[in-house]
């Protein structure tokens, strides 16, 4: 206690006296209302000129909101390891994705449709990938073979569509193709019109040296008649009558084209075009080199080296030049491709070509996939022919020096497609012998046209082919070829190219010592003729 009450009452006095607090009758004032200020989002990495000014900054790149109205550069610090963090799991979701896909695309191959799975199949043969393939399952834009049979003009007639294709080229038989694809969809009636030939207007300036009869000889007096020249191409064909103009194109492909040149025989080709009916398909056991589908399918390839404005399916578009002979030719292999045909399988090769060329990609390689097909029906190597004149008559050695020509021709024409689409070949070596190599052969007599080369229409003046020895270089390059796919594509159990990097010094010094075997008139500095160049 305090001993001294007076010093306690006179501080007391001093205080001011408490009021009374305000009433809690009637209505009170309302709290403010609370402001919703949204929660700072965390940056864990701020610009550089925001960490110098210490201000704010929201990350966004490549400019975050305050550079931008600061209207200043905006830079980042770059940090390796949140750069490599980053990266990583860019890359892990890269791969659960895939993962995703290949999931989905393997349980459809597990519970679709046959038809569905052999779609899907074509599709990735056709260099679609994976995710591709997924989106159209997921889309329902999966159209089956099934469904497109109706419109299908590379299915065969009968219900003995796959008794004759080769299992090595999977899902070929069925093959899927569209006209619509080829933008050859044109009415029928101006399908089967003729066309009229305006020989005076060729359209080309070097295109003119056709039209008059010319006749050349060369250094051994063997001379070109191109008056004589002139086929009945009319009678294979319903787009055109004027054999003139049709030889013109034809004389065009032999020329030019270097590729196609291999698989068909100039000589027997021509006699038949002459000679047989083509209404009439002659017996299963004979060999006919000659169909209204084959000439048609040439002369849309000639069309790709000519620019006269007759050949083009649509006024004044150069994409379409050949358009009316590759419809025709549709619709005759409808008619023909009812069992194992040589003129069938050359056909269909070189539409190949042809919509590779002015076409679709996917259309070009189911004409691929169905020549390998019917190519390995016709078991050529079981096809007999003797070239001996004791025991067999000219059409017989004909027949046997066109085999090995074709045979030999198909096995070096297919590894250009193989080799692009990284695969093994499908089209193996012939066993049948080289008799084109052999002395007396037609292809060396200097009355044969093979045996010349003039650069037609430019020049007419003739000079040696060297169709044999280009002919012998591009089978031993192609024989190296089959060797370095084999070695790119292993099968399952074989061993990785890059683990067998002595078998890739082998496979190069082949190439190498290949190059450097060739003729001296075949060879990079010295190339003259068009198939000599395409060696290099």
């Amino acid at each position: 206690m305090d001993d001294n009450p007076s010093s306690s009452s006179s501080s007391a006095g001093r205080l001011r006296t408490l009021l009374p607090g305000p009433t809690r009758e009637g209505d009170s004032p309302r709290p403010p209302p609370k402001l919703n200020i949204p929660k700072r989002i965390s940056v864990k990495t701020a610009c550089q000129a925001c960490r110098q000014r210490k201000a704010k900054c929201n990350g966004q790149r490549p400019r975050c909101s305050g550079c931008i109205t600061a209207g200043r550069e905006c830079h980042y610090a770059s940090n390796p390891y949140e750069a490599e963090a980053a990266a990583m799991k860019r890359k892990h979701d890269e791969l659960k994705e895939r993962i995703a896909d290949h999931e989905s695309l393997y349980s459809s191959l597990k519970t679709r449709e046959p038809q569905e799975t052999d779609e899907i199949l074509r599709r990735i043969r056709a260099g679609k990938d994976v995710k591709g393939v997924t989106e159209d399952l997921q889309g329902g834009n999966l159209a089956t073979p099934t469904s497109q049979k109706q419109a299908n003009p590379l299915l065969r007639n009968n219900s003995d569509n796959t008794s004759n294709s080769a299992t090595t080229s999977g899902s070929a038989s069925s093959p899927t193709f569209s006209v619509a694809r080829m933008n050859l969809s044109l009415p029928l009636q101006q399908t089967r019109a003729r066309l009229t030939a305006l020989n005076d207007q060729p359209g080309s300036l070097f295109e003119e040296a056709w039209r008059e009869p010319q006749r050349r000889a060369s250094d051994d007096s063997t001379s070109i008649d191109l008056q004589g020249h002139i086929l009945p191409l009319s009678r294979w064909t319903k787009v055109m009558q004027d054999d003139k103009f049709l030889s013109h194109l034809l004389l065009l492909s032999w020329t030019w084209d270097t590729s196609c040149d291999r698989i068909i025989d100039r000589n027997i080709f021509e006699d038949d075009l002459k000679n047989l009916d083509p209404t009439t398909s002659g017996a299963s056991s004979e060999l006919r080199f000659c169909s209204p589908f084959l000439v048609n399918a040439i002369l849309a390839i000639s069309c790709l080296y000519t620019t006269n404005p007759i050949t083009f399916g649509i006024p004044d578009e150069l994409s379409t030049r050949g358009q009316v002979f590759a419809q025709e030719a549709i619709r005759c292999l409808k008619q023909e491709d009812t069992r194992p045909s040589l003129p069938v399988t050359q056909g269909l090769a070189l539409m190949y070509v042809y919509e590779s060329a002015l076409g679709d990609g996917e259309t070009a390689l189911e004409f691929h996939s169905l020549m390998q097909s019917r190519y390995m029906a016709l078991r050529l190597d079981d096809v007999y022919r003797s070239t001996d004149t004791a025991i067999a008559g000219s059409r017989q050695r004909a027949e046997a020096h066109a085999l090995s020509w074709i045979q030999w021709g198909f096995y070096v024409w297919d590894w250009k497609p193989m080799h692009g689409l990284c695969r093994r070949l499908v089209i193996k070596k012939p066993t049948r012998a080289k008799t084109w190599q052999e002395e007396n052969s037609p292809l060396n007599r200097t009355e044969n046209p093979q045996c010349w080369w003039f650069s037609y229409p430019v020049s007419v003046a003739p000079q040696r082919s060297m169709k044999r020895e280009i002919f012998e270089a591009e089978c031993n390059f192609t024989e190296i070829t089959e060797q370095v796919l084999e070695f790119l594509v292993p099968l399952e159990q074989g061993v990785s190219p890059s683990q067998n990097t002595g078998n890739a010094v082998e496979l190069y010094s082949k190439i190498m010592e290949w190059k450097f075997s060739l003729p001296e008139e075949l060879r990079a500095e010295n190339a003259v003729l068009p198939a000599a160049i395409l060696l290099q």
